[in-house]
């Protein structure tokens, strides 16, 4: 530090205000793209998250997806309009349909149905039945999920 100090004192009143300045601008441009950055990945976090509980509310609505409960077993009619689903919804990789036991009665990779789903997030939900958010790592990686219940006629779950 003290070299920098001697080399800054040698410099003229000029050239260390355009040194000050330099900084100054740097630092905001710095400041700028962090905001910048803050703000939009906050953006595209709220939008992905909207994205998903909209799926999901149009999709517990589904009386074919609500029968695949009932009988507790996959449904060729719900896998291929839930597989049109994952390819035509952006920012929608991966799409699960659960029991109440939590066991995959469709999932967009077809080798996880009849298995537990993955991730250990999925406690709240089987518990008190309510809708939220999660970040969970499984085979996948990291996602971010969206975990929706669904009431029968008779409000079971």
């Amino acid at each position: 530090m003290n070299a920098f100090l001697r080399f800054f004192n040698k410099l003229s009143v000029r050239k260390r205000a355009h040194l000050y300045y330099s900084f100054i601008i740097f630092l905001t441009v710095i400041i700028l793209l962090a905001t910048t950055y803050q703000i939009f990945f906050g953006r595209l976090t709220e939008s992905i998250d909207d994205n998903m509980k909209n799926v999901s509310t149009v999709l517990v609505r589904n009386t074919k997806i609500r029968e695949m409960i009932q009988e507790g077993k996959s449904n060729p009619q719900v896998d291929s309009f839930c597989d049109d689903c994952v390819k035509k919804i952006n920012n929608l990789n991966i799409l699960a349909i659960c029991d109440k036991n939590g066991i995959c009665l469709y999932h967009s990779d077809r080798s996880y149905v009849g298995k537990h789903i993955a991730g250990g997030d999925d406690g709240p939900m089987l518990l008190t039945h309510q809708s939220y958010y999660s970040v969970s790592a499984d085979f996948l990686g990291r996602q971010r999920r969206y975990y929706h219940a669904i009431q029968d006629k008779q409000g079971h779950f």
